[in-house]
């Protein structure tokens, strides 16, 4: 009787160790590539700019080695390290791009997996969209 006791509660403890909501998968593999800047909007003026509007190519890669980088009509404008961790919100699975030369992060949405948003972790911040280049 004793052992049926023990093996009741660890079937019972294993049952709900499988029922704990899982983690979102990485977005990692998802942000590595190139992107090429279609659109930057919001801030407190409301600002809305493309490369239409401004005749600005903005490119941006996120290389599988961590390392990030941006090229403004050609010229490298910024480059360093990121990372990418699960929000503070998991059941959303929103999840953040942190920078090393930067206390802000982003928010990374996918409208599908060619169209990158981020978008930054301040009320009156910007959002920032791409696409991935081919």
């Amino acid at each position: 009787m004793k052992k049926i006791v023990i093996l009741s509660l660890f079937l019972v403890t294993m049952l709900f160790m499988q029922c704990r909501k899982h983690e979102p998968a990485p977005t990692n593999n998802l942000i590595v590539g190139n992107w090429n800047w279609v659109s930057t909007s919001g801030g407190l003026a409301g600002v809305y700019e493309t490369p239409e509007n401004t005749g600005k190519i903005i490119f941006v890669e996120f290389g599988p080695e961590g390392i990030f980088r941006m090229m403004i009509d050609g010229q490298m404008v910024r480059e360093c390290k990121y990372t990418i961790s699960n929000g503070a919100n998991t059941e959303d699975a929103m999840q953040q791009v942190m920078y090393s030369d930067s206390t802000m992060s982003q928010t990374i949405y996918f409208k599908d997996l060619g169209y990158l948003i981020l978008t930054d972790m301040v009320s009156d911040g910007f959002t920032y969209e791409y696409k991935r280049a081919q």
